[in-house]
């Protein structure tokens, strides 16, 4: 369940970021990360982890949801290996471990893919943000929702294809020129609580 807990019939959402962070357990996956450059210094960001599953393709998936800067080591035959903590749903922090011999491909975003160690606690599949899987040449696939009402979701079935919302992020004002598609990792939706981490309430406003 990610970044939540049930209390009741109701979800409540970790409102902090790490504080638990064992990192006894070693599991091979996969980071998505790009390096961005600004005025005097590089930074490599974590876009998404994945973890690799039994089943050929298949994986769990973890959003960052905040992390350190990397630390770097350079030999002096070019070998260059990257360390970065991130946290995680259920305020675990994890470290992801790679060089770059790891490299597996690029992608249009300009991300890169590479292979790495993901030091952190046992059962950590139970942190999960959703799953996926790789097609061909590892381009991954990811599972998210988008939640509507009935009469909505009969019109999307109907057409093949979804409409845009005209609300922006924070649910304050209807665009002219532009529309969103709002897609979340939560697969199920109970509470208002559950509403406004999908930028959704039941008045179509966030207070």
């Amino acid at each position: 369940m990610f970044n939540r807990y049930a209390k009741g019939s109701s979800h409540v959402y970790f409102s902090e970021l790490g504080g638990r962070n064992e990192r006894s357990n070693i599991v091979k996956g996969y980071v998505k990360c790009k390096l961005i450059h600004t005025v005097g210094e590089s930074l490599i960001v974590p876009d998404l982890i994945f973890l690799e599953e039994d089943e050929e393709s298949c994986f769990k998936w973890i959003q960052p949801l905040s992390f350190f800067g990397c630390r770097l080591i350079i030999t002096e035959n070019d070998y260059i290996h990257c360390s970065i903590v991130v946290d995680i749903s259920s305020t675990q922090t994890i470290e992801l471990r790679f060089s770059n011999n790891d490299y597996v491909r690029g992608y249009d975003d300009y991300s890169e893919l590479y292979k790495c160690e993901i030091h952190g606690p046992k059962m950590l599949s139970e942190h999960a943000t959703g799953t996926g899987y790789f097609k061909e040449n590892f381009e991954p696939y990811i599972r998210l929702y988008h939640h509507t009402t009935a009469n909505a979701k009969e019109s999307i079935m109907k057409s093949g294809h979804f409409y845009d919302s005209r609300g922006n992020f924070a649910g304050t004002k209807e665009l002219t020129s532009i529309g969103y598609l709002y897609l979340t990792c939560l697969d199920k939706i109970i509470n208002e609580a559950d509403l406004q981490q999908v930028a959704m309430s039941s008045q179509k406003y966030i207070f």
